[in-house]
């Protein structure tokens, strides 16, 4: 009797959620990106309720299914698409009846509530608000809605904290980019997470119009604010406190900011932001608490012991994007084994991003989000076949106590140290053309920084919580936070090592959107190949591998020919540079705001590719695409060529504005922000009179002037 072929099931049919979460997701991408603006979001609620009644029909009816497969699939789709576009518009909080960014009044208070903890600044104080109601003429009306407010900072600026009430004036502008090239987009951030205003008060702008108690918070922030208290109290101004803040409770208000870019440039991170291993970590000290629960039949009572804590655990610290992602995983996994369901890492990854999109949208967006479901997923698909490479002898211990688990351990720590070196290389396969998109890095040592890392990290995190359950027992609480503080500067010493491993144009990788899904195609065929032995999918790896090579000559050729001058929007200064072919020369800078160029100047370098600088020529006179362009550093007026096409105006101290105009007759003057609110003023109205185009940096973005 001969065999039926033994049949493959496609990735669609094992993982059923692969086919929910693109057309959901591609339906809130369209709703961010405003690409199908024509119908309100209501018509997309109604499609969804329409498709889904029509479904419901067509499955009642015998044959139907199997005699319209294609229109089933069709309807399915849009259902799933027009869902996305409806959750995408509930969250948009300018479809709620009671926005503020409707009722937008300068002549009226508001009264808003402190949301999170004040960022205290060098100039000013940033609280993250609520707005609860608006008071005009008497009458008060209440609206909802988020925004930010920059209070001044001096010796005069009240005392705030999370959950005070404030009244402030009705000065809210919207926020926007300042106009960079290739700048990460502040403004678009804040407008997925429904904060689009902002206002800057004086201290005399702010009352206090009430005082949060402790007893009205909700007990998840008193918990935060109680930890937070303990971890400042026993770690004081050491760097570690604000580590120790940012990696067990979420709260990176109080984070060196070196450190940071530190962890960033040897690629871990991740280890800062509240995630799976985090999560791991504390689930393993409830584990380990509940360790008497010994019978597998009691392992659920277990885990209905522990996943509320967990759950606990991650609101208390933010409810950030990844740590709700294994907070929701830990919770698939109970379930399923409280249904005694096989576990299928790849369709319960998917279904938990389909829940996390349904309950935060913008989320879509958020680097974090994708690198951690990107990590994850590599770790399920390759982590097993790299881990076989290398075979380990069995450990025989088979007697019980403490001498053979020591032995066992003994004998077992190479097999356990390759387990984390793989699981580094399989995490790294998929996320690396991610981290080169969103960051331009790739930490050569990745492999010695993320075993360190994962060493560290669950050290630090289980001596962090015992600090917080012991601080009333100084002695051990001053124990767990030396501890933790050896561990900061020792592991401090070994980051710094790793970071200046590697060349310097690792820091300033570039790749495009496109370039990105020509990596993971070739990824993904040539995991194929291995698996499955497919000629078919080692010659489309080869084929897309030219493709991407004749993108990345395309670009570096356009790169090598380019030729511009850009004008920078910097705070308080003119930043000029002439870039030329892959190298940018400064022709005029304040040497005071180097972190704020630093700031403006780094992407473009980047997606120019011209991040070496070389010596600016000595004149100041340039030309660009035919038209000649002169810098002014100084009020001494400069022998050039008349008329200029574009004048740059460098200097904070300026020649009389009329002759200035009259000696170099512009078609264009550009100036910074160096300049005072008078001058401004006396130049756009010269600029008027002559009819000539005038481009302010600090209220029309960067200017850029190229072939």
């Amino acid at each position: 009797m001969s065999r039926w072929p033994a049949y493959k099931a496609h990735i669609w049919e094992t993982a059923p959620f692969f086919r929910v979460v693109l057309p959901f997701a591609a339906g809130i991408l369209c709703y961010y990106e405003e690409w199908l603006t024509a119908l309100p979001i209501g018509a997309w609620g109604w499609m969804t309720v329409v498709c889904c009644g029509l479904l419901v029909a067509v499955g009642f009816r015998s044959g139907w299914q199997s005699r319209l497969v294609g229109v089933v699939f069709a309807m399915t789709q849009l259902l799933l698409f027009s869902a996305g576009m409806s959750v995408a518009g509930l969250h948009d909080a300018r479809n709620e009846e009671r926005w503020f960014g409707d009722r937008i009044n300068a002549r009226a208070g508001y009264v808003v509530r402190v949301a999170g903890t004040p960022r205290v600044g060098q100039r000013s104080v940033k609280l993250p608000v609520e707005i609860i109601a608006s008071i005009d003429s008497g009458k008060v009306a209440y609206i909802t809605g988020k925004a930010f407010v920059y209070v001044q900072q001096d010796d005069n600026t009240p005392s705030v904290q999370r959950g005070d009430t404030l009244l402030l004036p009705g000065r809210w502008e919207v926020i926007k980019d300042a106009g960079n090239p290739y700048e990460f987009s502040y403004a678009a951030y804040c407008a997925r997470n429904n904060i689009r205003y902002r206002q800057w008060c004086g201290v005399e702008d702010v009352q206090l119009y009430g005082k949060c108690q402790q007893a009205a918070l909700p007990l998840t922030e008193r918990c935060h604010d109680w930890c937070m208290e303990q971890l400042s109290r026993y770690l004081g101004n050491h760097k570690s406190m604000g580590l120790m803040q940012a990696m067990l409770l979420g709260d990176e208000v109080n984070l060196d900011e070196d450190l940071r870019q530190a962890y960033a440039n040897t690629g871990i991170i991740h280890i800062i932001a509240i995630s799976g291993g985090n999560v791991s970590v504390f689930f393993v000290v409830i584990a380990f608490l509940l360790g008497f629960v010994r019978h597998p039949k009691h392992l659920l009572i277990k885990y209905a012991i522990a996943m509320p804590l967990v759950w606990f655990y991650v609101v208390m610290a933010g409810a950030q994007p990844s740590a709700v992602r294994a907070a929701v995983m830990f919770s698939i996994l109970a379930l399923g084994m409280a249904l005694q369901k096989n576990k299928n890492g790849t369709n319960q990854l998917l279904a938990t991003a389909f829940l996390l999109l349904c309950m935060q949208p913008a989320w879509l967006f958020s680097a974090g989000f994708q690198l951690s479901f990107v990590a994850v997923l590599s770790i399920q698909l390759f982590y097993r076949r790299i881990y076989n490479l290398v075979r380990f002898p069995a450990i025989k211990v088979s007697k019980k106590g403490i001498v053979n688990k020591l032995k066992r351990w003994v004998l077992g720590w190479p097999q356990g140290l390759w387990s984390a070196v793989a699981m580094s290389i399989a995490a790294e396969i998929l996320i690396a053309p991610l981290v080169i998109y969103h960051f331009h890095t790739f930490p050569v040592m990745f492999i010695v920084a993320n075993v360190a890392a994962l060493l560290f990290m669950s050290v630090v995190l289980v001596a962090g919580i015992v600090l917080v359950v012991v601080c009333n027992i100084p002695v051990l609480a001053g124990l767990a936070a030396w501890v933790i503080i050896y561990l900061v500067d020792g592991f401090g010493w070994v980051v710094s090592l790793l970071q200046d491993i590697g060349p310097d144009y690792f820091n300033h990788l570039l790749l495009s959107g496109v370039q990105v899904l020509l990596v993971y195609c070739i990824i993904g065929l040539l995991g194929w190949h291995l698996i499955r032995r497919s000629k078919t999918s080692l010659m489309g790896s080869l084929v897309v591998g030219c493709l991407l090579a004749v993108s990345v000559c395309l670009s570096s050729y356009q790169h090598h020919r380019q030729q511009r001058i850009v004008v920078y929007n910097t705070p308080h200064a003119t930043h000029a540079e002439l870039i030329n072919g892959t190298h940018y020369s400064v022709l005029a800078t304040d040497s005071t705001a180097s972190e704020q160029i630093g700031y403006a100047t780094g992407p473009a370098h980047i997606a120019w590719q011209a991040w070496q600088e070389q010596v600016a020529p000595a004149h100041n006179i340039y030309l660009i695409d035919g038209k000649v362009v002169l810098v002014l550093h100084s009020s001494v007026f400069y022998r050039a060529p008349t008329p200029v096409h574009t004048l740059i105006l460098a200097a904070s101290t300026l020649p009389p504005l009329p002759a200035l105009v009259a000696q170099y007759k512009p078609q264009v003057v550009v100036v910074g922000n160096q300049l005072a609110r008078k001058q401004m003023e006396s130049l756009t109205e010269i600029c008027r009179e002559k009819n000539i185009a005038l481009h302010h940096t600090g209220t029309m973005g960067a200017y850029v002037m190229e072939e």
